[in-house]
Order: structure tokens, then C-alpha cells, then sequence
């Protein structure tokens, strides 16, 4: 779809099963992320005036925000690592963050000037990072 079609402040979700059937939320987010397993999307806006990044996790179909947190920092790199953890990467740390738990998990701290390009991890939820 082009940014053209949508309207600035909104997402539009994309179910592969349903193409024709695009679902449009009235949404301001500097990107979002489909869980890979569930109607669960999570959301990423930076601040106004901030380096920081605000984030969010919604269940679609309940239409109830299933929690939110302020980074201290901008996420320069995001991705679901399992179907209920989604792994952030700033420039100085990387971090877990479960749908389940109440807090941010700082996994390890990186070292300066690396550019993420994936991070996965296991279900024992260990992380592995790949970078530049």
C-alpha cells in the first residue's frame, strides 16, 4: 500500500489470510509490529522533543491496550523473538520485553557504534545478536 492512500495517523493491518479486508486503527506510531503468532501488535513512537521511544502493546480483537512503557532511550532496532517477548536493541543495551511480566529486562549492554541486524533468542529466552 502506498503512504499515499493512508491517512497519516493510522495503521493498517494486513491479514494474509484476508488481503482484501485490510483492518485501519486511527493510530499515531512511527512503526508496528504484528505478533507472529497472535492479533497482537505492538507500537513504537519516539517522543516529541525526546531521544526516547514510547511503546505499546495492543490485543486487537479484545480492543484493549495490554500495556505500555517509556524507553529511557530511542529503540533503534525491534522484533517479536518469541510469540509473547519482543526483543529491543538501543544503541547502548539490549532489552526483553514480555507481554506476561511488568518489567523491561535489560539482557546485556552493547558496545558503541554496532548496528543491529537481528536478535533472536531460544525459548529459554537467551538472546543472540547478530550486528555490523
Amino acid at each position: 500500500m502506498c503512504e499515499g492512500d493512508v491517512p497519516r495517523d493510522n495503521v493498517v493491518i494486513i491479514d494474509t489470510n484476508m488481503p482484501m479486508q485490510p483492518l485501519r486503527r486511527p493510530i499515531t506510531a512511527d512503526s508496528a509490529l504484528m505478533n507472529p503468532n497472535s492479533r497482537i501488535l505492538a507500537l513504537k513512537a519516539q517522543l516529541p522533543g525526546t531521544t526516547q521511544d514510547h511503546l505499546q502493546i495492543f490485543n486487537i480483537e479484545a480492543k484493549a491496550k495490554i500495556k505500555s512503557h517509556q524507553m529511557p532511550e530511542q529503540v533503534v532496532f525491534w522484533k517479536w523473538i518469541t510469540p509473547k517477548m519482543l526483543g529491543l536493541v538501543t544503541q547502548t543495551s539490549v532489552h526483553h520485553w514480555s507481554i506476561e511480566a511488568e518489567v523491561v529486562d535489560v539482557v546485556m549492554l552493547l558496545m558503541v557504534n554496532m548496528t543491529a541486524i537481528n536478535n533472536g533468542g531460544d525459548d529459554g529466552n537467551s538472546s543472540m545478536m547478530e550486528a555490523r
